[in-house]
C-alpha cells in the first residue's frame, strides 16, 4: 500500500520516515535539483541530487523553496497495487499531484495532512544553530501555506497528523501512536481497493502512451477495460483528462497525435459517435496503429471499415479469458495475476505493440 503525508518538515518528517521504515515501509526518495542561488541545508539524510534536466524528465515534479523535486510513476506503482508498502512525503508546493492521486484512486491511497502548531515549529527550530533567520521565516511561511491548503482542500485528505511540541500530548513519541492507527486504516482501504476495479487518471507524463477511444455510452465497459490494462502497467490516455476551460477538440487531437497508437472500443455506440469516427479518421491519417476491441458486430461506414478490416481485432469477451490471444499479447502477457515487469514482458509484446514501449 502507499501512504502519502503532506506538509512534513524537519524532525517530524525524520521521525516519521524512520518509524515507517521500521514498520516495513519503503520511503520514496525523490530526485532533487538544488538551485545554486537557493541553498538549503538537509538536516537529516542527504538529498538524492540530480540535474535539472533529469528532474524535469520525471512523471511528477514540483518546485520547492530550494529548487525542483521529481519522481516517477514507477516509484509508487508497486505500492499502489499492493506489492509492497511505501510512504511518500510531500511539501506545500504539490497540491496538483494530490488532486491527480485522488482523481485516479479515490480513498484507496490515504493522503494525510500534517498539522504543526506555531509553538511546535519554533521548538523544531531549537538546536538548529546553523539555520538562518531567513530560512526560519521561509519555513514558517511554508507551514502557513500547508495549513491554508489543507483548509481549502479538505476533501483531498483522509486524516491528519498533529505535532504541537514536546511538552504537549502530540509530541514526537506519540507521533508513532497516531501512525499506527493510520496504518491500520490504510490496510483496510488497501483490501477494499484490491477487491474493486479502480481506474487511474489519464496518463499525463512524457513517456509513450496509448490513446483509448470509446463512446461515452459505453463508459462502464470502458472503465472495466481501462482498469484491466492499467493493472498490467499500460500507460493510457482517455478523455477524462481534459481540464475545464480547455478546447477539448484541440486537447484530444493533441493527445492522439502524441500517442504511439490507439485502442478502439468498437460497438453500436461508437459507430453512432461522430467523435469516435473523427478520432479513427485522424488516427488513420496520422499513421497510428489501431487495436480494435469489438463489443458487437456493428460496422462503421465503408470508408472507415475498409481501413479497419486488416487491423488487429478481438472481441470484448476474449480480453481476460484467452491469455494466449496473439493480439492482446502485444499489450500485455495475459493470465498473470501480478504486475508485469519489463523483464517478464516478452520481446514480442514489448516491441510489436505500436513499435514502442508503453509499460508503466
Amino acid at each position: 500500500m502507499l501512504m502519502i503525508f503532506y506538509g512534513l518538515t524537519l524532525d517530524v518528517g525524520h521521525t516519521l520516515r524512520e518509524y515507517m521504515e521500521s514498520r516495513g515501509f519503503r520511503v520514496v526518495y525523490k530526485l532533487v535539483y538544488e538551485d545554486p542561488n537557493k541553498p538549503v541545508k538537509p538536516y537529516f539524510k542527504p538529498r538524492k541530487l540530480a540535474s535539472k534536466e533529469a528532474v524535469e524528465a520525471c512523471d511528477f515534479k514540483y518546485p520547492t523553496n530550494y529548487g525542483l523535486v521529481g519522481f516517477n510513476k514507477s516509484d509508487i506503482f508497486d505500492a499502489i497495487y499492493g506489492y509492497e508498502n511505501a510512504v511518500l512525503t510531500m511539501t506545500s508546493e504539490n497540491i496538483e499531484f494530490l488532486r491527480h492521486i485522488k482523481t485516479g484512486y479515490g480513498d484507496a491511497v490515504p493522503i494525510i495532512g500534517t498539522c504543526i502548531s506555531l509553538a511546535g515549529m519554533k521548538e523544531l527550530f531549537q538546536g538548529k544553530k546553523e539555520m538562518t533567520e531567513e530560512e526560519k521565516t521561509d519555513r514558517l511561511a511554508m507551514k502557513k501555506t500547508v495549513a491554508q491548503t489543507i483548509l481549502h482542500n479538505r476533501h483531498l485528505f483522509d486524516d491528519f497528523l498533529i505535532y504541537d511540541g514536546e511538552q504537549s500530548q502530540f509530541n514526537l513519541s506519540t507521533l508513532k501512536i497516531q501512525l499506527d492507527s493510520m496504518i491500520e486504516k490504510a490496510k483496510e482501504k488497501q483490501r477494499r481497493f484490491l477487491d474493486t476495479k479502480y481506474i487511474e487518471a489519464p496518463y499525463q507524463g512524457k513517456e509513450n502512451y496509448v490513446f483509448f477511444s470509446y463512446a461515452h455510452k459505453d463508459n462502464a465497459i470502458a472503465k472495466d477495460i481501462l482498469a484491466f490494462l492499467q493493472f498490467h502497467g499500460i500507460r493510457l490516455w482517455y478523455d477524462a483528462g481534459i481540464e475545464p476551460g480547455n478546447n477539448w477538440m484541440n486537447v484530444i487531437a493533441d493527445k492522439l497525435d502524441n500517442s504511439v497508437g490507439m485502442i478502439l472500443l468498437s460497438g453500436k455506440n461508437a459507430v453512432a459517435s461522430v467523435h469516435v469516427q473523427a478520432e479513427i479518421r485522424n488516427a488513420l491519417e496520422w499513421g497510428k496503429p489501431i487495436i480494435k476491441i469489438n463489443l458487437d458486430d456493428s460496422k462503421f461506414d465503408r470508408g472507415i471499415e475498409m481501413y479497419l478490416r486488416p487491423i488487429h481485432q478481438l472481441n470484448y469477451g476474449e480480453i481476460e479469458f484467452q491469455p494466449k490471444n496473439s493480439i492482446l499479447n502485444m499489450l500485455i502477457k495475459l493470465g498473470t495475476k501480478k504486475q508485469i515487469s519489463k523483464n517478464e514482458l516478452s520481446e514480442n509484446a514489448q516491441d510489436n505493440l505500436f513499435g514502442k514501449e508503453v509499460l508503466s
